[in-house]
């Protein structure tokens, strides 16, 4: 997905091909299997080289359908209707069959996102610039407001592509490419190398997806994008720790045990002092203040050292009298962008505001990918504050799913109603939204699946019923 994302087609399919052979030879069956099948196909279809791909999709609706992944058939169906018989009126702003598109969309907004960028490069290639801006400008707001900022970036330039299809003299040479839009200053392709950079994507070549230069234009839609900070420099915290500067990953490896549990208590509070003391009692519990002093300053010096050598700037780990501090200029860690986005969901709940609330929660829970440094274990220092935000995460998530059916926004609400699930089992709210959210878009059965469950933990726990 990578490679597709940075119109590295040729990469993508020999891993989609090599992929697909190793799933025949181990004989494995389902979703991942069908899924890979779709992306092979949308290879295919965009740069014209798969056979048949009506009858290829339509055996793969009806697999998905029969095995229950009713997702993913409806994918395929849509892709089969929108995009292999493309009708470019269907997505003019007055159809009435963009009305019933959106709609449907508003129940799953990822699915219609993924579908209209799809249109929108179909359309493209089949000379329709004027009918893509629309379909490609809607699929960028729908981006920004479920917090998907590549799939809004992609919307956002390719709607640039046509703009500058239809622009008077407009240049729509393959050779010039993004390098050109470089040379000019363009800041979307500035900003296409610094994602590329994000994404661990060395090189980027989105001229082979032959849609011609880009050039900006006065009403091109400018998603913000979620880039590296100031520094360059991005601290996460959450599902593990990750120091990455330039866009390259840190290897903490290099550091030795000590040190890099040193990194681990600056990084869950990076930006404030931290006592020595402290720091001494966790790394050498028992020792002498003296020698364990020597030894703080010495690890110090290794993390130090690692970060500046790696790009993180001249001092990030500062002494401060007798404390010592994490300090990446211009970064903002993961958990910081978390707890903002969380504490300005409740904010805006108190305001009266539900739809920014719902939008702030969404972010919230995009942010938070894992439980803070799942690596240390029960340490003792690191337990408090990740039970603190998991519960902090479990409430976000409950907000968002009794927020979602005000909105519309059932599928968001069913997504959040399942993470806080799978945050705390404990929480009977969960499962009750949960199981809601699931017969509100018609799927009574796995309604009955999710209060069976509830149940059946109820029961373990003797709770009553």
């Amino acid at each position: 997905v990578l490679h597709l994302l940075s119109g590295q087609f040729e990469q993508a399919r020999e891993l989609l091909d090599r992929s697909g052979s190793d799933a025949e030879h181990v004989r494995v069956e389902g979703w991942e299997v069908m899924t890979l099948s779709l992306l092979r196909l949308l290879v295919g279809v965009v740069d014209d080289t798969v056979v048949d791909p009506d009858r290829q999709l339509e055996e793969l609706c009806l697999t998905a359908d029969v095995q229950g992944y009713a997702w993913l058939a409806r994918i395929g169906r849509d892709v089969q209707a929108w995009v292999l018989t493309p009708d470019p009126g269907r997505w003019s702003p007055t159809s009435p069959t963009t009305k019933v598109s959106t709609d449907r969309v508003g129940h799953d907004a990822w699915g219609g996102m993924v579908l209209g960028l799809v249109a929108g490069i179909t359309l493209l290639r089949q000379g329709e610039a004027v009918q893509a801006r629309p379909v490609l400008r809607y699929v960028a707001e729908r981006a920004a407001q479920s917090g998907a900022p590549v799939v809004g970036f992609w919307a956002a330039v390719l709607r640039l592509n046509a703009g500058a299809a239809t622009a008077p003299g407009a240049d729509r040479g393959v050779d010039r490419g993004v390098h050109r839009g470089v040379d000019r200053g363009a800041p979307e392709a500035l900003r296409l190398k610094a994602l590329a950079l994000r994404l661990g994507i060395a090189e980027v070549d989105v001229c082979s997806l032959r849609f011609g230069s880009i050039r900006p234009e006065p009403d091109t839609v400018t998603e913000p994008m979620f880039l590296p900070g100031g520094s360059g420099t991005e601290l996460t915290c959450l599902g593990g720790l990750s120091v990455r500067a330039g866009g390259t990953s840190i290897d903490l490896g290099l550091l030795r045990p000590r040190a890099r549990t040193l990194l681990y208590l600056l990084s869950v509070r990076h930006g404030h002092d931290v006592h020595r003391e402290e720091l001494i009692d966790v790394l050498w519990p028992g020792t002498a203040v003296e020698v364990g002093t020597h030894r703080l300053h010495v690890a110090a010096s290794s993390v130090r050292r690692l970060l500046s050598m790696a790009g993180c700037g001249p001092d990030p780990v500062r002494r401060n009298g007798d404390a010592y501090r994490l300090d990446l200029q211009g970064v903002r860690s993961d958990v910081a962008h978390f707890e903002a986005d969380a504490k300005a969901m409740t904010r805006a709940l108190a305001e009266g505001e539900p739809a920014r609330a719902f939008a702030r929660g969404l972010a919230a829970l995009g942010r938070y990918t894992g439980h803070l440094l799942p690596e240390v274990g029960p340490a003792d220092w690191v337990v408090p504050e990740r039970e603190r935000l998991r519960v902090f995460a479990t409430s976000v998530a409950i907000d968002v799913a009794r927020l979602a059916p005000r909105l519309d926004r059932l599928e968001d609400g069913r997504r959040a109603a399942q993470r806080a699930v799978e945050l705390d089992p404990l929480r009977d709210t969960g499962w009750l939204l949960l199981a809601q959210h699931q017969e509100a878009l018609g799927e009574p059965s796995a309604a009955a699946t999710t209060r069976r469950e509830h149940q059946r933990l109820l029961a373990v726990l003797g709770a009553p019923s």
